[in-house]
């Protein structure tokens, strides 16, 4: 497996991904693929993957596999669709795990992949007999019913990511991250059996039904903290909106239903059940006078996430901050007038020149002296992995981000953040 690689196959974000080479099967077509990122996948083939999950200094880690392209009127479509939920630290199958989901790192791990009932049998019977404690198995299985399996000409083809959060640069990690991000010996093997790929081929071998979803929502929600959230909003408006030119912008989801991409001939983008996004375009330019001030809720705080993370991006996509609001934003709302300490709530400025100021984050992107250096910046939040679901949470039960964008009419930052 090669971790940092997975943006040549449109992955990227936060943290770090991977993905997993395998070698071409014995007649797959593969004209049409980009074999370093999706292969087609016969009736009765299995991929196992085995590794170690990645270290206790990690925050997070997931494994996915996406319907990668499907046939649609002719042409070879992207949906990046996943197929099953990821297998993530809640979910996972490893020996001696105890209910604390940090025992599930650095931990030994199998997943086996088909869409054959019998292989899914033969190949772990396998495993057990050469050794492979069966408390360590996991299965991410394809259906026939939503994948248009085979090796030929016209039939889907299958994509995996693995996503791991935590052991970057920024994470304090950076001595020993060699030891995973840069080799994580993992082991891949495809298991090809010389059979015939006919959709009555299919059926003999015992298809999977397609795999069903584990619910999101945890029954609970964050509307107590509206009343304080609304508090912050009003202490950033009357300490700034004096001075300043503000503009308030909405936040939309970006929750994406794999099932519906896949049916509906639709980009899914890689989507994760693991994660919700939420998106804010203010549309204002970045001129050297602008601002943002992006706050809301912490909801690792509120026992909502495991992880959230809030990326600052162009208007072509490219990637220009992050910021780990957990890690980098406790106490910050608190940095406005009147606002109580209150760590299950943020607020950080966006700006070009943050004069030495907490709580903020330095964009100035660089694009050359032309209209797209002040273009306007896009921001996404991604709440990832509810403790207590083992899924994301649902719209329903957190509160959003909020933007607000404003221009200095003078030359020093707001007072509430020197």
């Amino acid at each position: 497996m090669v971790m940092d690689k997975a943006e040549q196959c449109g992955y990227s974000g936060d943290g770090n991904y991977g993905i997993y080479e395998i070698p071409t099967a014995p007649n797959e077509f593969t004209v049409d693929l980009n074999t370093a990122c999706e292969h087609r996948f016969g009736p009765t083939e299995a991929v196992v993957f085995m590794c170690q999950t990645p270290p206790s200094e990690a925050e997070y880690f997931s494994y996915t596999h996406f319907l990668s392209t499907k046939i649609h009127l002719g042409r070879s479509k992207k949906i990046e669709a996943s197929l099953s939920d990821s297998i993530n630290p809640i979910n996972v199958n490893v020996l001696s795990k105890s209910d604390d989901s940090k025992d599930s790192f650095g931990k030994d791990i199998a997943i086996i992949t088909t869409a054959s009932q019998e292989t899914l049998n033969i190949v772990k019977a396998a495993l057990i007999e050469a050794g492979v404690p069966d408390g360590v198995i996991n299965y991410q299985v394809i259906s026939a019913d939503v994948v248009d399996i085979g090796l030929s000409k016209g039939s889907d083809s299958i994509g995996f990511i693995h996503h791991v959060i935590g052991l970057d640069e920024q994470s304090g990690y950076l001595n020993d991250r060699s030891v995973y991000l840069d080799d994580p010996k993992c082991t891949v093997v495809r298991l090809t059996p010389g059979v015939g790929e006919s959709r009555s081929g299919v059926q003999a071998y015992k298809p999977f039904p397609p795999s069903e979803r584990a619910p999101n929502g945890s029954g609970d929600d964050e509307d107590y903290l509206r009343r304080p959230l609304n508090k912050v909003e009003r202490s950033i408006k009357t300490s700034i909106i004096a001075k300043y030119q503000t503009v308030n912008a909405a936040t939309v989801s970006q929750a994406k239903d794999p099932e519906s991409c896949i049916s509906k001939f639709k980009p899914c983008s890689g989507d994760n059940s693991d994660a919700i996004t939420f998106t804010n375009f203010p549309g204002m330019p970045y001129h050297t006078n602008s601002f943002y001030i992006l706050y809301g809720v912490n909801h690792v705080q509120t026992g909502f996430a495991t992880v959230q993370t809030i990326s600052v991006n162009d208007m072509g996509g490219n990637l220009l901050g992050m910021v780990n609001v957990n890690a980098e934003l406790i106490g910050s709302a608190s940095a406005y007038p009147n606002v109580e300490d209150n760590d299950e709530l943020f607020a950080v400025m966006i700006t070009r020149d943050c004069r030495g100021s907490d709580f903020c984050l330095e964009i100035s992107p660089s694009i050359g002296e032309d209209r797209s250096k002040y273009g306007p910046l896009t921001f996404s939040e991604d709440i990832i992995l509810n403790p207590n679901t083992g899924t994301a949470p649902s719209e329903k039960e957190i509160l959003v981000f909020r933007v607000l964008y404003g221009k200095f009419l003078g030359g020093a930052l707001p007072r509430s953040i020197n």
